[in-house]
């Protein structure tokens, strides 16, 4: 019995999954020579071999035999050409997908929804949304009604590429018609919300709960963040408290701008809990964070507390962080405020130790700056980190009406001096002005 068509189909199938190229190219060889026309089914199979081989030439040469022997393609032959030049992420691959598309819809085939998502995807690895868009609303002039799927496919290039208006719009027509809104495409929508957006994205954030999809712990971070920075304490605050719920930690950013945002509120209380709480997942917040925190118990009275975290953020690697720039005024204005309070305490041990903390820094401050070049003159200029002299007033007037550390009034004056000596110092090397009267008088005697 000599085979028939049937047969060589289900060699060439059976050979294509196994990968063996040049087993079915000789099978198809031997159809020819019996005189055997493929089908259409052959020609699918072939150009899918080579769409999975990534070997567009061949693909592309097995469509136009397939065309030249009068075998009429399908959607599923332009479909695989589609998805192989879909893949390379480049301008030129979607330029060919086009091509295709253009030839597939000149034959008055109209796509399916494989083609549609190829295409779709396409757009996405270029970025481009408003071609995606086009072949969208063609596939549904030609009678295809895109599932969720696709939109889902929408929403997040439309995302990726900060379209959220045409996203949220896309969100609120699967709403309508009670679509299957996929996490993922939800999930991308809300991070992309938070950068810009924070209550549009917290909605969204609530309708992705509502269809009982949990969301990622990646998105309840973005959440914490950009609410907390956005003047959101409450919200970030309950982000941050289902973050806890599942088992997982806030991370030093978004963990950062919660304390920042809890502290501004002036809920010392609850920064302290979440201060508490992320030192035992050992994360270490932002220096600005720290120091918010420190202000904010001083604020409320909680000086220990104040004391404490100050000292523990001492023993950090972060401390040294305190000196790069634009950190020094606020530096100084909190140890400022923290050492006038343990003073009006009475409470003078705790304010030289504030003090002692605050020399040491001081001292690396400018001993940076001295080897950076900005400290002229035997390191005599202005320091960048430094107190109030009402402040080591007030701290040398405490030490010494206590006996206990009355010496200490000694290194306190001292401080005040070098203070005085800088000032000096810098206005001696102020260049002077030259009035030009005098120019004016040379000429006239002269």
């Amino acid at each position: 019995l000599e085979p028939g068509i049937k047969t060589y189909n289900a060699l060439i199938l059976a050979c294509s999954r196994d990968g063996d190229l040049a087993a079915a190219e000789g099978l198809l060889q031997q159809m020819k020579v019996a005189g055997i026309r493929p089908s259409e089914y052959t020609f699918g199979t072939l150009i899918s071999m080579y769409v999975h081989a990534s070997q567009p030439k061949q693909a592309l040469k097995t469509f136009a035999a397939m065309v030249r022997s009068g075998v009429e393609p399908n959607p599923v032959h332009f479909t695989s050409l589609i998805d192989l030049y879909s893949r390379g992420g480049s301008g030129e691959g979607l330029a060919k997908a086009d091509k295709i598309y253009s030839m597939m819809r000149q034959r008055g085939i109209p796509p399916n929804e494989v083609t549609l998502s190829c295409l779709i995807d396409a757009c996405a690895r270029v970025d481009d949304v408003d071609r995606a868009f086009r072949y969208y609303q063609e596939a549904c002039e030609a009678g295809l009604a895109p599932s969720d799927a696709s939109h889902n496919q929408l929403i997040r290039i439309c995302t990726t590429a900060d379209r959220v208006d045409d996203a949220l719009a896309l969100v609120k027509h699967m709403v309508k018609r009670h679509g299957q809104i996929q996490e993922p495409a939800l999930d991308s929508l809300v991070r992309a919300l938070s950068h810009k957006h924070v209550e549009k994205a917290v909605r969204v954030f609530r309708l992705l709960q509502a269809l009982k999809l949990e969301g990622t712990n990646l998105t309840l971070r973005h959440l914490v963040h950009a609410c907390a920075k956005g003047g959101y304490p409450d919200e970030a605050h309950g982000f941050y408290r289902d973050l806890k719920a599942r088992g997982s930690s806030a991370g030093p950013r978004a963990g950062s701008s919660l304390l920042r945002a809890l502290c501004r509120a002036g809920r010392a209380h609850q920064a302290l809990d979440v201060w508490a709480e992320l030192r035992r997942e050992q994360c270490w917040p932002a220096p600005r964070a720290v120091l918010d925190v420190i202000a904010a118990c001083a604020k409320g009275n909680m000086l220990p507390q104040a004391l404490g975290i100050l000292e523990e953020f001492r023993a950090e690697p972060a401390w040294a962080e305190l000196l790069e720039p634009g950190l020094e005024e606020p530096v100084g204005n909190l140890f400022d405020a923290l050492i006038n309070r343990f003073c009006f305490a009475g409470q003078t041990a705790p304010a030289l130790q504030l003090y002692d903390a605050y020399l040491s820094l001081s001292w690396d401050s400018d001993r940076r700056r001295a080897a950076e070049g900005q400290a002229p003159h035997g390191g005599l200029a202005r320091p960048a980190l430094k107190l109030s002299m009402a402040t080591l007033a007030f701290l040398e007037s405490c030490c010494a009406r206590d006996e206990a550390h009355a010496h200490r009034a000694f290194d306190v004056r001292g401080e005040m001096r070098r203070y005085t000596e800088r000032k000096r110092q810098a206005a001696a090397d102020m260049p002077r002005k030259i009035s030009h009267h005098f120019d004016e008088e040379e000429a006239w005697l002269g």
